[in-house]
């Protein structure tokens, strides 16, 4: 009974499409009060009832297009009070203005309503906009676990050039959740072994790499990195420089690493030639590129790639990790410590001042001849 009444309520808006069709005038057709009928109707379509009205009148609107008619008067007709107006939401529903549409009123049609095609359209279109935005949540929720600010994307891009895939093995030294190896696992199947110092990282990544059902593929080990021991040769090694230097990480690095392998260096440098003294004072030594470039060199080894990082995942890194989060719930439960209160404040001057506008972080993809 309900779905013969909100097929009735669509046959009523289609025959008087150029009237000023409102809730009460619907609902009036329906037998039921306005909330009543505005709720039934969104739950069974996909879509609420005056968004539907709306969209019922630009279907038609663009097959009166076809017959020369000057979109103002067509505007009017179906009841938008501007041309502007009409105009906006002719594109957002379309993708298109109104001065293009005869060109696609072919494929656009107004065809006979029931609830079954509606239900096919808007309630998959809203599925599948659920499903994208989930995506982005769970791209999020890695971000939230990188110990570095190289984003999730650039990381996928990085194991694409680097021509990984489900026989792959990689080897993360200083891994923190182990979210790398979690997302390269996730696409491209690879296999491989985390190593950090953090047992509570650790942790954490072996709850999350189980939730993921990657535990299977990917083991994360807390240990010093200088005393791992390994047998295993790995396609792709990614360091930080947790030692005393690039020559001493790259030396690691190379322990573990294939003939021909991917030695991924992960390392903060300079933006400028010249960075500033106070950078240096906060940070320690920060390289520019050219000078890391050298460097490699120096040591057989030539960048084949770079995954860089975004201002957005610095942002992420300053105010929601534990500089960030941490301290400021710490500095509100105990206002009067000024020591924390002064770290706090330089944190965040340091990254305003200094580190936004000078310092970047990459994901060296290292090769040698």
């Amino acid at each position: 009974m309900q779905n013969e009444i909100i097929e009735a309520v669509l046959t009523y808006i289609d025959k008087n499409i150029t009237e000023n069709i409102n809730l009460e005038t619907i609902t009036d057709k329906s037998g039921y009060s306005v909330y009543h009928f505005s709720r039934v109707f969104s739950e069974t379509v996909g879509i609420s009832l005056i968004s539907y009205v709306t969209w019922r009148k630009l279907q038609f609107s663009l097959s009166d297009i076809s017959q020369g008619e000057k979109v103002i008067d067509i505007a009017v007709r179906y009841g938008f009070e501007t041309h502007g107006g009409f105009a906006k939401a002719f594109k957002k529903c379309f993708g298109f203005p109104p001065s293009l549409g005869i060109l696609h009123v072919r494929n656009n049609q107004p065809c006979e309503i029931n609830i079954k095609t509606l239900q096919s359209k808007f309630k998959n279109e809203r599925e599948n906009l659920m499903n994208y935005y989930k995506e982005i949540i769970k791209k999020i929720e890695d971000q939230k676990y990188l110990i570095s600010m190289v984003p999730v994307d650039e990381i996928v891009r990085f194991g694409y050039e680097s021509g990984l895939n489900e026989t792959g093995k990689v080897l993360d030294l200083c891994c923190g959740y182990g979210t790398v190896l979690k997302v390269l696992c996730q696409a491209f199947g690879i296999s491989g072994v985390g190593v950090d110092l953090s047992g509570y990282a650790v942790e954490i990544g072996q709850k999350r790499l189980k939730e993921a059902g990657a535990d299977n593929k990917i083991k994360l080990i807390y240990e010093d990195v200088t005393k791992y021991a390994d047998t295993e040769k790995y396609d792709v090694v990614i360091c930080s420089e947790t030692i005393d230097s690039i020559e001493n990480t790259v030396a690691l690095g190379e322990k573990f690493l294939k003939n021909g392998g991917i030695l991924a260096y992960q390392k903060v440098y300079s933006k400028v030639p010249n960075p500033p003294q106070e950078l240096l004072d906060f940070e320690g030594e920060v390289l520019p590129l050219s000078e890391l470039n050298r460097i490699f060199n120096g040591l057989g080894y030539y960048i084949t790639s770079m995954a860089s990082d975004t201002n957005a995942m610095w942002e992420r890194y300053i105010f929601n990790s534990h500089y960030g989060e941490s301290d400021f719930d710490e500095l509100k439960a105990n206002p009067g410590d000024e020591e924390r209160k002064k770290w706090f404040e330089k944190w965040r001057y340091m990254y305003f001042e200094y580190r936004r506008p000078y310092q970047g972080q990459a994901l060296f993809g290292l090769k040698k001849l």
